[in-house]
């Protein structure tokens, strides 16, 4: 593994900005010895820390960050990224000093890796230390990443719970984006949680700081959201208003993931109508988008509706591919909220085909995937289906 002296330069500048005002002011408010950082990146890690342990501790748990960090930018090794996240943290525990940042890069490395239940578990350590240390900032950084993670595992009252406590810090600390970021994700938990009025008054909230700020991207968020909660509504012509608006604001901000999105939700408004041939130019449409912006679980999602609306169809061997492609993708992105209904679906397609030991393996993995991420009320209704069967 070789790095350039451009590399290194532009590498430690990444590394002090990534994931995107990463840290409080701590151990990596430091201005490293760019000779040393270059020495250490030819080096074996093991040898590296046993170089560090003869510097004082700050020093040490700073360089390490460092290199982490540029482990993770530069390079993409979260395997050597984490092994010098735990020895900072180790050296920090041995010394009773702070470890809420330390603790917050080994959260971006697990995210990285997609092991959600992991990141959740770490993120609870930074939010607690956090509070311990007195870092504001990084408690509200904490709970964001939290109530995200949460959200994309499926665990929704734990995001709920994350994004709550984040609104009453902004209102603390007058942080004006950031409440508007949060009364946004708190309305999509809300959405996932079939709360529909409360998903459109935080909606609501959003948009108006959104448009006092002026922040288009936002917006496009708000009015997506509100496409959602239309469509739960079943006032279909207000969510296709409000979903191909939002798709244009994120158009003009070049959000290839947006538009992945409102296209996806536009397919679940034609499907309803029974506008099926509309329905599959929409996926198609988020497919692409999707794919610009290297979205696995998006992939996976539109792979499961393309599924959905062969079945409608009743196109089962194509319903079929597409379902087992969303199975992986969404597998591999570890997106078990999408996952299970994915098993759920399959279930019904095998039942449909009169597969009944098929049907029951699926709905029975469906169950389980729920259970996983504590959504039980999802988990019942599938064992319902699951136990008529068996009758």
């Amino acid at each position: 593994m070789g790095i350039t002296r451009k590399g290194l330069l532009w590498a430690i500048v990444f590394s002090m900005l990534f994931p995107g005002c990463l840290f409080a002011a701590g151990y990596m408010d430091f201005i490293p010895d760019k000779q040393k950082i270059y020495k250490y990146l030819q080096m074996p890690c093991k040898d590296v820390c046993t170089e560090l342990g003869q510097l004082p501790p700050t020093e040490a748990i700073s360089y390490s960050l460092m290199l982490a960090s540029i482990q993770l930018s530069e390079f993409k090794n979260t395997r050597i990224a984490q092994d010098y996240c735990e020895y900072g943290l180790k050296t920090a525990n041995i010394h009773d000093m702070n470890s809420a940042e330390i603790l917050y890069l080994l959260a971006v490395i697990a995210s990285e890796k997609n092991n959600l239940p992991g990141c959740i578990e770490i993120l609870d350590k930074v939010v607690s230390a956090a509070k311990k240390e007195n870092e504001p900032n990084l408690l509200r950084q904490g709970l964001s990443f939290l109530g995200n993670t949460a959200y994309r595992y499926g665990d929704f009252d734990k995001s709920l719970a994350a994004y709550t406590e984040l609104l009453g810090l902004c209102k603390e600390h007058q942080d004006k984006l950031l409440e508007a970021r949060t009364y946004f994700d708190t309305g999509e938990v809300y959405y996932r949680l079939a709360k529909i009025s409360e998903a459109k008054q935080a909606a609501n909230h959003s948009i108006e700081i959104f448009k006092d700020i002026n922040d288009e991207a936002g917006l496009a968020d708000c009015l997506k959201l509100l496409g959602n909660v239309y469509s739960a509504e079943n006032n279909d012509n207000k969510a296709e208003e409000n979903f191909r608006l939002s798709s244009q604001h994120y158009a003009n901000t070049n959000n290839w993931h947006g538009q992945g999105n409102c296209n996806f939700n536009l397919a679940l408004v034609y499907q309803k109508r029974k506008k099926y041939d509309e329905a599959m130019e929409a996926l198609n449409k988020a497919c692409f988008c999707y794919t610009k912006s290297a979205s696995t679980e998006g992939i996976g999602i539109t792979q499961m509706e393309i599924g959905r609306t062969y079945c409608l169809q009743k196109r089962y061997a194509q319903a079929e591919a597409s379902f087992k492609q969303a199975e992986f993708l969404l597998t591999e992105s570890n997106a078990k909220f999408r996952l299970a209904q994915t098993q759920d679906l399959i279930g019904d397609l095998k039942v449909s085909q009169d597969q009944t030991e098929q049907a029951v393996i699926y709905y029975e993995k469906s169950i389980e995937t729920y259970k996983d991420i504590k959504l039980f009320a999802n988990a019942k209704i599938v064992r319902e289906k699951l136990n008529k069967l068996k009758k």
